[in-house]
């Protein structure tokens, strides 16, 4: 059976889901690889590969180029009556699909891991915010207390159930307690004032 004919290599290709080709030496005869609609015949190997399996006579497993395209390839010798390798068969399938799948894949993983972080910063930010806001009010009303106005607004409903909640609970007691002192010495020096 010849296999350096296009009929040979198409139905390889059939058989086994796979680019065919079949070299003469190292120069490529019939192949189902096509160049702008042609096959691609006439070209020569990579003379590293060549010298594997013609001259050592060894299959070779491997990635090549092939019209600008990766491939998985296996180059098998053919060998004479003498044991002499004078031709090859090449069966090699495209990466291309391969490689698009695999960026994609990283594509996806990069718009992921961005989302996420996107995601993290946002709750980050809430979750300062939850924390901050309270703080910087209660701030604002230790400071005004300090400053000598008392008659601040007490707002026992916006009050959290955590620490700074209960920190805020004690600083309207405070200043509950301050306010009370203030009334008994105004009233006590008002009486005080009436009775001299």
């Amino acid at each position: 059976m010849r296999l350096d004919t296009d009929e040979a290599v198409d139905h390889l290709k059939e058989h086994f889901n796979a680019d065919i080709s079949v070299f003469m030496g190292d120069t490529r005869k019939a192949t189902t690889i096509f160049d702008n609609g042609e096959r691609l015949t006439g070209t020569r190997l990579n003379p590293d590969i060549a010298r594997i399996v013609l001259t050592d006579k060894k299959e070779y497993f491997g990635n090549a180029g092939i019209m600008g395209e990766n491939y998985s390839t296996f180059y098998m010798p053919i060998l004479n009556a003498k044991n002499e390798a004078f031709a090859m068969l090449f069966a090699g399938h495209s990466n291309e699909s391969l490689i698009a799948e695999e960026n994609t894949i990283i594509i996806s993983g990069i718009l992921i891991g961005l989302a996420g972080l996107v995601i993290s910063v946002i709750v980050l930010l809430f979750i300062t915010a939850k924390i901050t806001n309270p703080v910087n009010q209660l701030v604002g009303l230790v400071s005004d207390v300090t400053h000598g106005n008392v008659n601040v607004d007490i707002d026992y409903i916006n009050i959290t159930k955590d620490e700074i909640g209960v920190l805020t609970s004690d600083v309207y007691s405070m200043v509950g307690i301050i306010k009370s002192l203030v009334n008994d010495l105004s009233h006590l020096t008002s009486e005080l004032n009436i009775y001299s």
